[in-house]
This record gives structure tokens, C-alpha cells and sequence, in this order.
């Protein structure tokens, strides 16, 4: 017997209340076949049902259904396998095999196409930074030799900024290239959210996606999306609040970061005709699937 929630043991009176999206038959879940493993790599559980049993209620789980609908940890429990095999020496009666995880990448339901937040999406990545070039023998170049005052002389600095990528997977039943290839390049609109952490506009930069093309457990054919990002964040100053992103150069003459424009040929002088040197977009929209760009 296992215990969660408010205390009361699991039975399979108890699986029947949490159990959802089921295949309603005559199934009789076995307790001695539930399994509950708790690891630093995640959570597992198995549970047993045997078909046309006389009387049953119990309902067969899907894939990609939840151990349990109220408590918050098990709710990331999913199915992932369902293994059908004969029960006994009986060739008249099945043995159902339900296994669950909640790893990373399992708790959307490989069956069906996601169609979800973006920040609850599996995701990978890193963080890092990128070496930006200062040409000391710059006219104007605030960079100097702090013991004398002087500026170095044929020598080139390197100064690091954040940078970092992350990528995150999502399963389709079409593979929308035509969208890909209108959103690659482009930065961040709106706050972008993702794995629990928000994105400043203009800090996140769509890059392009890879795909795997596999058959789910009904025979049809699904796309498993890797959407890549990079992310170009430093920081503003001192004294100052946020996180210069694409649009924004480091300027050696002043020594701060400044963001740069394409000014209208006919109308150079008017700035609000001025053109970002990045376009932006709703990302969030590309890997939800639920608006246009």
C-alpha cells in the first residue's frame, strides 16, 4: 500500500477518483502490480489490469495520461508504455502493463500533437558568452593603459559578453517550414518566458528547428520539433535596471552599449522611420501553436 494526498491508502476504489482520459471496459486493476519508484532521476510507477474480468469497472489508461489529477507532483507522472501480453496460461484473458515517468520530455502524450505553454515544454541548454572585438587605435576609444594614461598601441581588446542557447522539443503532425523560415532571425516581441525564467524583449533570437519524424502507438505519423534559440543579455550598468539585447552594440567611445538603427533613405532625418536591425515577432506564439506571427 502506498499513501498520498490526504492519507488514504491506494486501492483501487482510490485509482478510479484520480484516474483520467481512460478506456472505460471491464478492467480490474491487481494491486500487487502497482510499483511506485521515486529516484534522483525522476519518478516511475507501474500499475496491472487484466480484461473481461465479470464485474469490473476499471478503466485502461492511455498514453500520456496522469498517475494522478489532484496531487502536484504526481500529475507529472504520464504514461508512456502500455504493454498488452496474456494473462496467465489463459489466452482468453490479456494482461495490461502500464508504466509511467515523469523524465524529462515524457509529460506531453506522445500520441497527440502538443499544444501547450511554452514554458512548461521540455527544454536544453547552456549558457556562455561571445568575445566582442575593440579596435584601441580607434579614433575616440575611451580605452587606455591605466599606469600611464596612454593607449595601446596595435593590440586589439576582447570584451565578453552573455550570451547562451537552449532548445526547446515539441511534437507536430505537420512540419510548418514556411513559418520556421518567416520567424528565423527574429528576436523576441514580448516577454518570453520559458522554464520558469522571463526573457526581455529583444534578448531572445529564434534561430531555426530540427525535426524526427516517428509513428505514434495508433500508426500515425507525428514530427518530434527541436525549436533553437540564442539568447544575447548584458547587463545595463551600474546603476541602471535590465539587459541589452540584438539591437544593441557596444559603442567604445562612450563605453556603454547603444542601440543601432537603419534610417529611412528618404526620410534619413525623421526617427520614426527608423528600422530595428532585428526584426521581432511573437516567439512564444511559434512554439505554442496557437497565433500567427
Amino acid at each position: 500500500m502506498v499513501t498520498w494526498g490526504t492519507g488514504c491508502p491506494i486501492t483501487i476504489v482510490c485509482w478510479l477518483r484520480i484516474l483520467i482520459m481512460a478506456i472505460e471496459g471491464t478492467y480490474k486493476e491487481l494491486a500487487a502490480g502497482y510499483d511506485l519508484t521515486k529516484t534522483v532521476n525522476g519518478i516511475t510507477a507501474t500499475r496491472q489490469f487484466i480484461d473481461s474480468y465479470p464485474g469490473a469497472t476499471d478503466s485502461l489508461p492511455e498514453m500520456g495520461d496522469k498517475l494522478s489529477e489532484t496531487d502536484e507532483v504526481l500529475k507529472t507522472v504520464v504514461v508512456t508504455t502500455v504493454r498488452e501480453t496474456y494473462y496467465g496460461n489463459d489466452c482468453t484473458q490479456k494482461l495490461f502493463v502500464v508504466s509511467y515517468s515523469n523524465t524529462p520530455g515524457t509529460s506531453d502524450d506522445p500520441d497527440e500533437i502538443t499544444n501547450s505553454d511554452p514554458d512548461q515544454l521540455p527544454i536544453s541548454g547552456g549558457l556562455s558568452g561571445e568575445a566582442i572585438n575593440i579596435d584601441t587605435s580607434t579614433t575616440g576609444s575611451l580605452f587606455i593603459f591605466k599606469d600611464d594614461r596612454t593607449k595601446p598601441k596595435d593590440q586589439q581588446l576582447f570584451k565578453k559578453i552573455i550570451t547562451g542557447t537552449f532548445k526547446v522539443s515539441r511534437r507536430v503532425a505537420n512540419l510548418e517550414v514556411g513559418t520556421w523560415a518567416q520567424y528565423s532571425g527574429k528576436i523576441n516581441k514580448e516577454t518570453f518566458k520559458i522554464a520558469g525564467t522571463s526573457f526581455g524583449p529583444g534578448l531572445v533570437m529564434f534561430d531555426g528547428a530540427d525535426y524526427e519524424e516517428y509513428f505514434n502507438s495508433k500508426g500515425e505519423r507525428r514530427f518530434k520539433v527541436g525549436y533553437s534559440f540564442t539568447i544575447k543579455a548584458q547587463p545595463a550598468g551600474t546603476g541602471m535596471t535590465g539587459y541589452y539585447g540584438w539591437n544593441y552594440f557596444f559603442d567604445q567611445e562612450t563605453g556603454k552599449f547603444r542601440e543601432v538603427v537603419a534610417k529611412s533613405k528618404t526620410a534619413p532625418t525623421d526617427a520614426s522611420k527608423d528600422q530595428p536591425l532585428y526584426e521581432s515577432a511573437n516567439l512564444a506564439s511559434l512554439i505554442s501553436g496557437v497565433e500567427e506571427p
